[in-house]
């Protein structure tokens, strides 16, 4: 497996087919040398895809004025073949562009330690190097290495994932004192999981259905932080061994629950389409995007004649790329990111109105 190397990270898209994956990478901007995307893993994944989701976090990180560049990796992994299989044909196929600026995190399919084993392989810091480009280009990062890394870890993407939709409610008014917004969340990954983890523990919200690729979980008492915990393992999968008392099974495709309020599609995209958005129920407030392109602009349409406001990805699952984006640009800290953003959401989410 062999790719074009570069001392500078540049905008472009390139493509390798290993034995046990395929590996489409897409640099859709770069600004202050680098470049920041996920890596996901998805059977079937192209080049076509890569791009879409590439520009998405170009104009993501453009929205809320972080001056670094877009970036994606899709994963194909060949039939029967799992990250271990696969990692060491990505981190050759990515080593050049990951030295040169390219700035990887967790997405579907992959977790922040498996992002972890990447950079190993690579032979490489990403947080030293990071600094090391930013810096070439007048940028001085206000905080210590070490914190910035934490930002890298499981536990860190995931939460700000969370907060980052908690943060979008509240500015659209959805968390008030003594109401409880009903809730059903499609994917328990680290970002669906987490979600669900942080409304669980929230006393405005009450998550009543949880969904993995196998089973939807509903309970119309709603699901509580210690059994979400428990029962959802790091790649999302729910266990149904240990249900609550009240609580049933049942298919994935059902998670748009005809009593919940909030609609969080935290899986892949294309799960509400002009196909199904009947199925979002009248009750609902908002559906918010936390994966993206979960909603297809013919659904968008759909929904917003019925007065349901869809909560763009570029704006509900855009906090851990921003929060990295804007301390790694010397933009904020871990001190002062949640008031910027928060200020940021605030303005956007007058445009939904």
């Amino acid at each position: 497996m062999t790719g074009e190397r570069h001392k500078l990270l540049k905008p472009g898209s390139w493509s390798w087919e290993g034995e046990n994956c395929t590996v489409h990478l897409v640099v859709d901007t770069v600004k202050n040398g680098i470049a920041i995307g996920g890596l996901r893993m998805s059977s079937g994944g192209t080049l076509q895809e890569t791009v879409e989701l590439a520009g998405a976090m170009t104009d993501k990180l453009t929205l809320f004025g972080v001056a670094a560049g877009g970036a994606k990796v899709v994963v194909g992994p060949k039939p029967g073949r799992d990250f271990a299989a696969v990692r060491g044909e990505v981190a050759e196929a990515l080593s050049a562009h990951l030295r040169a600026g390219f700035l990887v995190g967790e997405d579907v399919g992959v977790t922040s330690d498996e992002v972890r084993e990447i950079y190993d392989l690579a032979g490489f810091d990403p947080i030293e190097n990071t600094i090391r480009i930013v810096g070439g280009h007048g940028v001085q990062v206000q905080m210590p290495p070490a914190e910035l890394a934490q930002l890298l870890t499981r536990q860190y993407s995931g939460r700000l994932a969370g907060e980052g939709v908690l943060i979008v409610l509240r500015a659209m008014g959805l968390a008030r004192q003594g109401q409880k917004i009903r809730v059903s969340i499609q994917g328990a990954g680290s970002v669906g999981g987490t979600i669900a983890s942080l409304m669980a523990a929230d006393p405005a919200f009450e998550v009543i259905g949880l969904s993995d690729k196998d089973h939807l979980v509903w309970s119309p008492d709603g699901l509580d932080t210690e059994w979400i915990t428990r029962n959802v393992d790091e790649h999302g999968s729910i266990s149904i061994s240990e249900l609550k008392a009240g609580a049933s099974v049942g298919e994935p495709g059902e998670w748009m629950l005809p009593d919940a309020q909030v609609l969080v599609a935290a899986a892949l995209g294309g799960s509400i389409t002009h196909y199904n958005a009947d199925a979002v129920p009248p009750g609902a407030l908002c559906v918010v995007e936390a994966a993206n392109h979960a909603v297809s602009d013919a659904a968008a349409g759909i929904l917003a004649q019925r007065g349901i406001t869809v909560v763009p990805g570029a704006l509900a699952n855009a906090f851990t790329s921003v929060c990295f984006g804007l301390m790694a640009t010397g933009q904020a800290t871990m001190e002062t990111v949640h008031e910027i953003y928060g200020e940021r959401v605030a303005q956007l989410v007058e445009g939904l109105r």
